[in-house]
Protein backbone atom coordinates (compact mmCIF):
# COMPACT_ATOMS: atom_id res chain seq x y z
CA UNK A 1 0.00 0.00 0.00
CA UNK A 2 0.89 3.53 -0.84
CA UNK A 3 1.79 5.67 2.19
CA UNK A 4 1.19 9.37 1.39
CA UNK A 5 2.07 12.36 3.66
CA UNK A 6 0.27 15.37 2.76
CA UNK A 7 1.33 18.64 4.16
CA UNK A 8 -1.05 21.89 3.98
CA UNK A 9 -1.44 24.71 6.44
CA UNK A 10 -5.60 24.25 5.12
CA UNK A 11 -6.93 21.67 7.63
CA UNK A 12 -10.21 21.38 5.22
CA UNK A 13 -7.71 20.74 2.08
CA UNK A 14 -5.82 18.36 3.98
CA UNK A 15 -9.04 16.67 5.09
CA UNK A 16 -10.44 16.44 1.37
CA UNK A 17 -7.34 14.85 0.07
CA UNK A 18 -7.07 12.11 2.61
CA UNK A 19 -10.45 11.09 1.74
CA UNK A 20 -9.97 10.89 -1.72
CA UNK A 21 -6.65 9.26 -1.46
CA UNK A 22 -8.01 6.71 1.44
CA UNK A 23 -11.08 5.85 -0.69
CA UNK A 24 -8.60 4.58 -3.88
CA UNK A 25 -6.75 2.61 -0.66
CA UNK A 26 -4.01 4.71 0.00
CA UNK A 27 -2.70 5.37 3.85
CA UNK A 28 -2.67 8.67 4.42
CA UNK A 29 -0.58 10.61 7.61
CA UNK A 30 -0.64 14.95 7.07
CA UNK A 31 0.22 17.31 8.92
CA UNK A 32 -0.28 21.59 8.95
CA UNK A 33 2.79 22.37 10.76
CA UNK A 34 6.02 23.00 9.05
CA UNK A 35 8.29 22.44 12.33
CA UNK A 36 7.16 18.86 12.15
CA UNK A 37 7.16 18.05 8.63
CA UNK A 38 10.72 16.71 8.03
CA UNK A 39 10.33 15.06 11.60
CA UNK A 40 6.99 13.10 9.82
CA UNK A 41 9.24 12.43 6.66
CA UNK A 42 11.93 10.43 8.71
CA UNK A 43 9.28 9.03 11.00
CA UNK A 44 6.80 7.72 8.60
CA UNK A 45 8.63 6.97 5.80
CA UNK A 46 6.00 7.60 2.84
CA UNK A 47 6.17 6.92 -0.87
CA UNK A 48 5.19 10.07 -1.58
CA UNK A 49 4.76 14.08 -0.54
CA UNK A 50 1.74 16.17 -0.95
CA UNK A 51 2.22 19.86 -0.16
CA UNK A 52 0.17 23.19 -0.06
CA UNK A 53 2.74 26.20 -1.65
CA UNK A 54 -0.06 29.02 -0.66
CA UNK A 55 -0.25 30.49 2.19
CA UNK A 56 3.69 31.50 2.58
CA UNK A 57 5.06 30.52 -0.94
CA UNK A 58 8.53 31.23 -0.15
CA UNK A 59 9.09 29.06 2.88
CA UNK A 60 6.96 25.87 0.80
CA UNK A 61 9.44 26.24 -2.18
CA UNK A 62 12.37 26.13 0.25
CA UNK A 63 10.78 23.33 2.53
CA UNK A 64 10.67 21.69 -0.85
CA UNK A 65 14.26 22.13 -1.82
CA UNK A 66 14.89 20.84 1.77
CA UNK A 67 13.32 17.81 0.87
CA UNK A 68 14.99 17.30 -2.34
CA UNK A 69 18.57 17.64 -1.10
CA UNK A 70 17.73 15.35 2.41
CA UNK A 71 15.19 12.92 0.32
CA UNK A 72 16.02 12.99 -3.56
CA UNK A 73 14.28 9.80 -4.60
CA UNK A 74 11.14 11.05 -2.83
CA UNK A 75 8.47 11.80 -5.16
CA UNK A 76 6.77 15.21 -4.31
CA UNK A 77 3.25 17.21 -5.70
CA UNK A 78 3.31 20.60 -5.34
CA UNK A 79 -0.40 21.75 -5.29
CA UNK A 80 -0.89 25.80 -5.07
CA UNK A 81 -3.52 28.27 -5.82
CA UNK A 82 -1.02 30.48 -7.40
CA UNK A 83 -0.58 30.19 -11.10
CA UNK A 84 2.77 31.93 -10.83
CA UNK A 85 4.66 29.33 -9.36
CA UNK A 86 4.94 27.45 -11.96
CA UNK A 87 7.44 29.62 -13.39
CA UNK A 88 9.39 29.79 -9.60
CA UNK A 89 12.82 28.08 -10.46
CA UNK A 90 12.68 26.31 -7.16
CA UNK A 91 9.17 24.81 -8.07
CA UNK A 92 10.93 22.81 -10.67
CA UNK A 93 11.80 20.63 -8.41
CA UNK A 94 8.45 19.04 -7.93
CA UNK A 95 7.72 16.02 -9.79
CA UNK A 96 4.48 17.69 -10.26
CA UNK A 97 2.94 21.11 -9.58
CA UNK A 98 -0.62 20.91 -10.21
CA UNK A 99 -3.10 24.02 -9.62
CA UNK A 100 -5.99 23.65 -7.18
CA UNK A 101 -9.39 23.52 -8.83
CA UNK A 102 -12.16 21.28 -8.25
CA UNK A 103 -11.15 18.39 -9.65
CA UNK A 104 -7.93 18.98 -8.22
CA UNK A 105 -8.57 15.52 -5.89
CA UNK A 106 -9.19 13.48 -9.22
CA UNK A 107 -5.68 15.10 -10.83
CA UNK A 108 -4.16 13.96 -7.25
CA UNK A 109 -5.33 10.22 -7.58
CA UNK A 110 -3.69 10.12 -10.76
CA UNK A 111 -0.53 11.72 -10.55
CA UNK A 112 0.14 9.86 -7.49
CA UNK A 113 -0.79 6.62 -9.58
CA UNK A 114 1.45 7.45 -12.55
CA UNK A 115 4.35 7.82 -9.76
CA UNK A 116 3.59 4.58 -8.71
CA UNK A 117 3.09 2.78 -12.58
CA UNK A 118 6.77 4.88 -12.33
CA UNK A 119 7.87 3.29 -9.33
CA UNK A 120 7.27 -0.18 -9.90
CA UNK A 121 10.06 -1.22 -12.11
CA UNK A 122 12.74 -0.14 -10.01
CA UNK A 123 10.50 -1.98 -7.06
CA UNK A 124 11.60 -5.19 -8.84
CA UNK A 125 15.30 -4.27 -9.15
CA UNK A 126 15.32 -3.26 -6.10
CA UNK A 127 16.32 0.37 -6.62
CA UNK A 128 16.90 2.41 -3.03
CA UNK A 129 14.05 4.69 -3.53
CA UNK A 130 12.04 1.68 -2.40
CA UNK A 131 13.73 0.67 0.40
CA UNK A 132 12.86 3.95 2.20
CA UNK A 133 14.81 7.49 1.49
CA UNK A 134 17.87 8.27 0.23
CA UNK A 135 19.60 10.23 2.44
CA UNK A 136 22.16 12.42 1.74
CA UNK A 137 22.73 14.68 4.53
CA UNK A 138 26.85 14.78 4.42
CA UNK A 139 26.94 16.10 0.84
CA UNK A 140 26.02 19.37 -0.34
CA UNK A 141 23.87 19.87 -3.39
CA UNK A 142 24.70 21.07 -6.41
CA UNK A 143 21.58 21.98 -7.51
CA UNK A 144 20.11 23.25 -4.95
CA UNK A 145 22.99 24.91 -2.63
CA UNK A 146 23.27 24.19 1.14
CA UNK A 147 19.52 24.35 3.63
CA UNK A 148 22.18 24.01 6.59
CA UNK A 149 20.21 26.89 8.26
CA UNK A 150 16.95 25.94 7.43
CA UNK A 151 14.53 25.19 10.41
CA UNK A 152 13.82 21.33 9.06
CA UNK A 153 17.69 20.16 8.33
CA UNK A 154 19.01 18.84 11.23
Amino acid sequence: MCKVLLFDKDEVIRMLYRETLEEEGFSVVDTGKHEIFCQMIEEESPDIVVMGADQNQWHSLHLLQTIRWRYSDLPVILCTTHCHVRQDSKALAADYILVKGSDTGELLKSRIQMIQNTMAPMMELGHPATNGLSKHRDQESRWYGSYRNYPCHA
